[in-house]
């Protein structure tokens, strides 16, 4: 018997590869002796190869504040509001939230 992890994981490889199967099928109807789809094509793989690598290999030089996000919503689930520090006003008084 698989695991949860492992089941959901196989899954999304399989539905991932049906995706790339269908876009890729759909090149055959293209004129793939044009330089322009060429390059059309190219680009696309070589960016969808290349940025994840680079975001990965440069995590530290992109600042986007989600990991303070994910902490206020990470606050609100857990019911642990009494430990934050800009959420605690709000739960203790909801009327500041009003205009």
């Amino acid at each position: 018997m698989l695991e949860p992890h492992l089941y959901y994981h196989v899954c999304a490889y399989v539905w991932l590869g049906m995706i790339v199967a269908v876009g890729l099928s759909s090149l055959q109807h293209c004129d793939m002796s044009s330089s322009r789809n060429i390059f059309i094509v190219g680009l696309s793989l070589f960016t969808g190869l290349a940025v994840p690598q680079w975001i990965q290999d440069n995590q530290s030089s992109i600042q986007t504040g989600m990991h303070f996000f994910l902490h206020q919503v990470y606050s609100v689930e857990t019911g642990e509001l009494h430990k934050n520090k800009y959420l605690h006003p709000l739960a203790l008084n909801p009327s500041k939230l009003s205009p």
